[in-house]
């Protein structure tokens, strides 16, 4: 016989026929998440749960019983998920920083070696130009290998039914107002409070889970982070002297290699926010 069991106060509801999880909220009076499980011992932390509501799984399961999540392969907990996303995206972005300064320094080799001296074995050039490129072509295929795995193994398990918008739009807007333009006249970094502040807010807002608060919190902050470099150079360009003293490769370079760096680091503290807020947030709940 089916159950609604509650994760928080271990209470538990028995289907009658003809009912269904979907004629329940998934809320028990608690505040706790009711997961839909065929019989009590499921019930026990023994099973695979879902990585997108959290509600119990069987092996045979090939959507989830509680959200109708669809399972890949191989389920993943929520631990799982939370490791993905904080250890692929950061990777992408500093490998792109790489590539990005990498395909920089060597554009200033080629147009020297070529300006220097005069072609005449084209077999040379085209030699040396060939065996400069490997390494950004190397740098290329890492970051695109990195995207395709953690888009088909951690972004595709993600539901997106999830999302939820009034938070993502309060992480960004803090991150980006506190963090990039307020920032400016704080002292020692403290800007950085922006999307650690941002991030919580969203996860005290979303609450359902862990996960959720990272994405709600830290990818919206990382976004902020990304914009806010170039427009913030691009309004108090005048106060910008490294910037306004390079050339405009440089100056490009300088802008790019910015934007993704504050993606990263604005990213890690937001979903460290998202992850604080969404757990204070169960807390309440119960």
């Amino acid at each position: 016989m089916p159950y609604l069991v509650c994760d928080s106060c271990g209470g538990y509801y028995e289907l009658q026929p003809g009912e269904s999880p979907e004629d329940f909220s998934d809320k028990c009076e608690c505040g706790g998440h009711l997961s839909y499980v065929q019989d009590l011992d499921e019930a026990d932390g023994s099973n695979e749960v879902c990585p997108n509501c959290g509600g119990v799984i069987r092996d045979k399961d090939e959507v989830c019983p509680g959200c109708g999540f669809e399972l890949k392969e191989s389920p993943l907990t929520e631990n799982q998920l939370i490791f993905g996303f904080l250890w692929y995206l950061p990777q992408i972005g500093i490998f792109m920083i790489g590539f990005i300064a990498v395909t920089y320094m060597l554009g200033i080799v080629i147009v020297h070696s070529f300006n220097s001296q005069p072609i005449t074995d084209f077999y040379s050039y085209l030699q040396t130009l060939l065996i400069t490129l490997i390494f950004p072509i190397i740098l290329l295929v890492v970051i695109i290998a990195l995207i395709r795995r953690f888009k088909s193994r951690y972004l595709g398990l993600y539901e997106k039914k999830n999302l939820n918008w009034v938070a993502i739009v309060v992480a960004f807007l803090i991150a980006i107002v506190i963090g990039m333009f307020y920032g400016r006249y704080l002292p020692n970094n403290v800007s950085l409070i922006g999307p650690l502040v941002g991030g919580f807010i969203a996860g005290c807002i979303v609450g359902k889970s862990y996960i959720n608060g990272l994405v709600n919190g830290g990818i919206p902050a990382g976004i902020a982070g990304f914009v806010g470099v170039p427009l913030v150079t691009l309004l108090f360009k005048s106060e910008m002297h490294t910037f306004n003293n390079s050339s405009p490769e440089m100056a490009l370079l300088l802008l790019s290699v910015g934007a993704i760096a504050y993606f990263v680091v604005f990213f890690l503290i937001g979903s460290i926010g998202g992850i604080l807020g969404a757990g204070i947030r169960k807390k309440v709940n119960r």
